[in-house]
């Protein structure tokens, strides 16, 4: 039985509507969808994944672009809000964020994004090509960029209830 799907490859240029039909069928089916944006493009890529029914997003790390932080609090633009509301989970892993060049280690914007209120887990992503696995990810969150054991733990948590189990 398949419970899910990953669409995934380079974002800059393939936006999910070239699979519209395949992904139709997908969703159609029942079956669960993750796509990988907000990593090589940028919030459209997120959006465009979203209208796609992605209910998980591999990285969106940069949802952050579409998030701002003001005397009075966060603020979240149209993409961020529709994530926090419709809990849509961002798979993040440090690592690979950081070997595309994307973020420097210390400047990783995931803490953000949990105390954004966004459905954040820890992800080693393609963990041959980052050299990765979980714990390292979540030594990164907590030594490099200060969170704290109850944010690793939430975060473990959300990406648990973002598996795919064949219920969802």
């Amino acid at each position: 039985m398949v419970v899910g799907f990953d669409l995934a490859g380079e974002e800059w240029g393939h936006p999910p509507t070239e699979h519209r039909e395949a992904l139709a069928v997908i969703r159609e089916a029942g079956i669960a969808l993750t796509i990988h944006a907000g990593e090589g493009d940028g919030v459209a890529s997120i959006s465009a994944a979203i209208e796609a029914g992605a209910t998980r997003l591999g990285h969106g790390v940069r949802i952050i672009e579409d998030i701002t932080q003001t005397d009075r609090g966060v603020h979240l633009g149209s993409t961020a809000g529709r994530i926090r509301e419709e809990g849509i989970h961002l798979e993040v892993c440090i690592s690979s964020n950081v070997d595309t060049g994307l973020y420097l280690v210390e400047q990783h914007p995931v803490l953000q994004l949990h105390r954004a209120g966004l459905n954040v887990g820890l992800s080693t992503d393609n963990r041959m090509m980052s050299a990765t696995n979980l714990e390292r990810e979540e030594q990164i969150a907590r030594r490099i960029l200060g969170g704290s054991e109850d944010e690793i733990r939430a975060m473990r948590a959300n990406a648990a209830r973002a598996r795919f189990t064949g219920r969802n």
